[in-house]
């Protein structure tokens, strides 16, 4: 599994280089956007020097109209972010799914193929992961705030949060698990998306426990992706034009090595199912 999705070094590449095209292009203009309205200002010094309620309320108050339009894009930016998801995981699901894919024209001919079933699939799994999210927020919501005032310790308040989100998180846990039995049934028998959905399903009960153990293998791993980075800039920091410069290529290295493990992943659960 691991070999295989090394071999994939050239579709990762891609997907690595989209999503940097992507940021880039967002950034420079959130830049140029600050730049031109509070470039100048002086809290901007205080806010890098950590968090400070009441900077970030009288940064506000004086340069809330410039911020507010980046705001506001935000919405759409998270919608294009989703259609422009779909289309890099559907290259990347047809290349893991066919290991002997494993070329650019590769990736570019699943991503166009799969890209309407794929994003009925996410739409799909979208709205059961919102459903779980009300689900569970409704009683967390309704039931925690008189836990806290019914008992004279916050012990049980805190208990039942615990409970809570960890449930929670195994339920979309579970879905993520579900979409990915789904998308392979899609790439291997083809079909509407009611057959895709019934073939996955009957994958996702078949394969369950190896598919959510994998799933947690992965996770951590990108959390120790997460945790390297978080020691080293703690340790180092940013302070210099070189740690800037190094830090950059730290970074690069660290998405593109994010976008190497989930091909491994997907790798991995076409393998299992």
């Amino acid at each position: 599994m691991l070999r295989v999705g090394l071999r994939q070094w050239r579709v990762v590449g891609i997907v690595y280089l989209l999503q940097f095209g992507l940021a880039l292009t967002v950034g420079m203009q959130a830049d140029h956007v600050l730049e031109a309205s509070i470039g100048r200002s002086l809290a901007l010094k205080q806010l890098m020097e950590g968090y400070d309620h009441t900077v970030i309320t009288d940064f506000l108050k004086v340069h809330g109209a410039s911020i507010t339009p980046l705001i506001g894009q935000v919405r759409w930016l998270l919608l294009f972010w989703l259609v422009f998801s779909v289309f890099l995981n559907a290259g990347l699901m047809t290349c893991a799914v066919s290991p002997e894919k494993n070329k650019p024209r590769d990736f570019w001919t699943g991503a166009a193929e799969q890209f309407l079933p794929f994003l009925r699939i996410a739409c799909f799994f979208i709205a059961l992961a919102l459903l779980w999210t009300v689900a569970i927020l409704l009683p967390l919501g309704l039931r925690l705030q008189p836990m806290l005032q019914a008992y004279h310790t916050e012990q049980y308040a805190l208990g039942f949060l615990a409970g809570m989100m960890s449930l929670y998180l195994l339920g979309l846990l579970v879905l993520f698990a579900w979409s990915l039995c789904v998308r392979v049934a899609r790439l291997r028998g083809g079909g509407r998306f009611a057959q895709s959905l019934r073939q996955g399903s009957r994958l996702f009960w078949q394969q369950k426990s190896r598919l959510v153990k994998l799933i947690g293998v992965f996770l951590l791993l990108q959390a120790c992706l997460f945790g390297l980075y978080w020691y080293a800039e703690s340790q180092w920091g940013m302070v210099s034009i070189a740690t800037i410069g190094l830090f950059f290529m730290f970074q690069q290295a660290l998405a593109f090595s994010r976008i190497m493990v989930r091909q491994m992943l997907y790798v991995g659960a076409g393998a299992i199912s």
